[in-house]
């Protein structure tokens, strides 16, 4: 493509992020230093690359799905954010340990950015540091698994009773003596259900049948909904919901290759930029979400800046 339709893309690209309407041919050529009928020639040239489209006869030029990749693939590999914006994010993520990194980092990604974040991580075997066991109201258990690194899970149980506190010690010192190995721990739990007390064994029944959920195969955080409800595509209720299932079932790391991912506009208008990366937790990703008219060079650099700090 030559490179003053390059740069026409790139300018109905931009005015169309900015102005969110179609944008007319007359307000081109003097960007651009050409006459109208050089930009009608190349304008209709876009089109038949299919990188752009007029929604109506009289109306101006939108990016299409093509477009759009074209206009986001300039800027893989990502230019580094300025300075100060780098050190600000390595500090603030630095501050915190564990999970509160995570999520520290998925409130900078996406205030950096203007939109909505998310990460998932699946995480190695982690060694348990230890299992705590709390009573809450209404015949429930909270129970929390602290991992080495500063990870945590937790869970609540419905028992249906509320058990003394000395209970909940026996339990808690039955599943700290070693080894303390996520796939040893249901087998601990079923020999308690055939040889501790009834409190107990009622309590680890509960336990080991929601073990799953405590060694759950990725974690995912998520930051930003707010800035994507601001978003004019929000009134799509289809884009609403793409958006909100993307934020609460991401997709696990496991599937992705190390590297940068753009996609745009896939689907119901969604478009999506994606860093996956290993860490010494595990394999990880983050990824920035918004509609497919986003400001791609803002957020491919933030996506890679937030996933370098974190790798």
């Amino acid at each position: 493509m030559a490179t003053r339709r390059e740069q026409l893309l790139e300018l109905v690209v931009e005015r169309f992020i900015s102005h969110k309407r179609p944008v007319p041919s007359l307000d081109l050529a003097d960007p651009l230093g050409v006459s109208s009928a050089t930009i009608r020639n190349d304008l209709a040239a876009l089109e038949e690359m299919g990188l752009l489209r007029q929604p109506h006869t009289s109306a101006g030029r939108v990016p299409t799905r093509e477009g759009w990749r074209a206009y986001a693939s300039k800027y893989i590999p990502p230019k580094p954010l300025p300075e100060a914006s780098l050190e600000h994010l390595e500090m603030a993520i630095g501050s915190v340990d564990g999970e509160q990194r995570f999520k520290m980092a998925m409130m900078l990604a996406s205030s950096l950015s203007g939109y909505a974040a998310v990460m998932t991580l699946a995480p190695k075997e982690a060694r348990i540091e230890t299992i705590l066991l709390s009573t809450l109201e209404g015949g429930r258990i909270l129970a929390v698994l602290l991992l080495e690194g500063g990870m945590a899970r937790e869970i609540v149980l419905d028992v249906g009773f509320r058990p003394e506190r000395d209970v909940l010690e026996r339990l808690e010192t039955a599943l700290r003596e070693p080894p303390l190995e996520s796939q040893a721990i249901p087998a601990k739990l079923q020999r308690l259900e055939q040889q501790a007390s009834p409190a107990v064994a009622s309590l680890a029944q509960s336990l080991r049948q929601r073990w799953g959920e405590m060694t759950a195969p990725s974690l995912s955080y998520s930051s930003g909904a707010s800035p994507v409800l601001a978003e004019p595509e929000s009134h799509d209720v289809g884009f609403l919901r793409g958006v909100l299932d993307l934020l609460e079932r991401p997709n696990s790391p496991d599937n992705l290759s190390p590297g940068l991912f753009v996609r745009v506009d896939d689907p119901d208008g969604i478009s999506s930029i994606t860093v996956a990366f290993k860490s010494n937790l595990g394999r990880a990703s983050v990824s920035i979400l918004g509609p497919t008219r986003m400001r791609y060079p803002k957020a491919i650099s933030v996506a890679q800046a937030v996933a370098n700090v974190l790798g």
